[in-house]
């Protein structure tokens, strides 16, 4: 697939990425200069020019940030107070975008918080404060996002809704709520030892909850850090790479998505410093507020429609745990013998199929239509999140070989879509689009998830 003088490249890319250190050193300055790099907070603004300089430092064109103006959402004070059958204070968070608020109602857990769950107890869930944990259960063979779950409490008239985390060690898992406006009602996270501690005191009587909460909202602007290595014959064509650079604010976020960002920078220095020519450009692009809602990759995609039909494909990478050899591709099955072919070029098994998702920062490609997929384990079946979106998403869980060992995936497989003569997949219509989410089942969790998204697809 590649003529030898690129199999040089390929070898020295190999080499470069595995004897170097300079991706995990990158990711412990991101976390411990930059903390959370949280949306709307100085230590994001202080990343984004840090991250500027690198691709500047690596000899990547072009390099610059560009403003996204947004509704930013600023953490207070969080107070849960069970009033009855026993009197007792507990652990909570808010989840960003949870306004301020003072009020009491009597509690109720509807399991995970499954569809046929919420339409079960559809009658019961008017005023009251609704608790699901974050849970998916292998057996509805889907993802079911913690915006579904919220989306669903909202409809059926929840006082406020709170999120319990599914693995035990007395840790909170936060995460977004709703985009670009306060959450119609408060939600809160909950560790799983206080939420089966809630449940069994049903067993008492009916629990009465007081929830006290103080948030902050501000207008702000964000930036996302672009550059690029340019094609020369094709350089129209554009393969582009993305990462989102913002944690939580209650972690480092090492892994989600510390690990992503220094992995896209790390293909990014070793394809730009091995010199080679490549017929389509090759874009990094390093996202802000994903964590918020998606909004910097939103913010890119609304602000380029020059560009829809020039993305030949998005390649995502967030929340890497492991040696993620898979492409969860987000439709476009002709794409798979594709990859393929790729993977048996690279000797990597890679394993490559459709696996749609509605979480990340490919989500607005795939709506505009553009060829996409992220980086994933294909192989692996997960209910729970693991230590994402909780206080202990810290550089320990991540290790220099990991960077290596994606930093050079990513590399190696964006050397191939460079120079490759075609690319089998086109732009999909707005119609083509919804029907692949209908296709997957997904359309009344979108809705839920309170993204008014296929009326508004042509305009992103």
């Amino acid at each position: 697939m590649l003529d030898e003088q690129l199999r040089r490249v390929d070898r020295q890319i190999l080499g470069d990425v595995y004897t170097s250190e300079e991706g995990f050193v990158t990711l412990e300055e991101l976390c411990d200069r930059f903390g959370s790099r949280f949306p709307g907070s100085p230590e994001e603004r202080e990343a984004a020019d840090f991250l500027l300089g690198k691709m500047i430092q690596y000899g990547l064109s072009d390099v610059h940030l560009e403003p996204v103006e947004y509704l930013a959402w600023e953490r207070g004070t969080a107070e849960l107070e069970c009033l009855s059958p026993q009197a007792k204070t507990m652990e909570c968070i808010a989840l960003p975008h949870t306004g301020t608020c003072d009020l009491t109602g009597e509690f109720m857990s509807i399991g995970a918080g499954t569809p046929s769950e919420f339409a079960a107890y559809a009658d019961r869930i008017k005023d009251r404060i609704v608790m699901c944990s974050a849970r998916s259960p292998a057996y509805v063979r889907r993802e079911l996002h913690r915006r579904e779950k919220i989306g669903r409490a909202i409809s059926l008239g929840a006082k406020a809704v709170i999120f319990m985390r599914d693995t035990g060690g007395f840790l909170e898992e936060t995460g977004s709520t709703v985009t670009g406006r306060e959450c119609p009602i408060p939600a809160i996270s909950v560790s799983k030892e206080i939420g089966e501690e809630l449940r069994r005191l049903q067993k008492h009587g009916p629990v009465v909850l007081r929830l006290r909460l103080d948030n902050r909202f501000m207008r702000e602007v964000g930036h996302n850090v672009v550059g690029d290595i340019p094609g020369n014959t094709l350089r129209d064509e554009i393969i582009l790479a993305g990462a989102h650079y913002d944690g939580h604010d209650i972690s480092v976020g090492a892994m989600d998505n510390g690990s992503g960002t220094v992995m896209i920078l790390e293909a990014a220095r070793a394809l730009a410093q091995s010199g080679a020519g490549l017929p389509r450009t090759l874009r990094f692009v390093c996202f802000f507020a994903e964590e918020i809602g998606l909004i910097g990759a939103t913010g890119y995609v609304r602000l380029h429609p020059e560009l829809h039909n020039k993305i030949r494909f998005m390649l995502n990478v967030d929340g890497v745990r492991g040696n993620q050899n898979g492409i969860a591709l987000q439709g476009w099955p002709e794409l798979i013998p594709f990859f393929s072919r790729i993977a048996a070029d690279m000797k990597q098994p890679m394993t490559v199929d459709v696996a749609m998702a509605r979480g990340s920062d490919v989500f607005p490609f795939v709506l505009s239509g553009i060829p996409s997929g992220g980086l994933s384990d294909m192989g692996e079946v997960r209910t729970e999140r693991g230590f994402g979106h909780t206080r202990a998403d810290t550089l320990d869980k991540v290790s220099n070989r990991t960077i290596q060992h994606n930093a050079a995936h990513i590399a190696r497989l964006m050397l191939r879509l460079a120079v490759l003569d075609q690319i089998p997949a086109q732009r999909k219509s707005a119609e083509e689009i919804q029907a692949l989410f209908a296709e997957a089942n997904l359309l009344e969790a979108i809705r839920m998830s309170g993204r008014g998204v296929f009326e508004d697809t042509e305009s992103l």
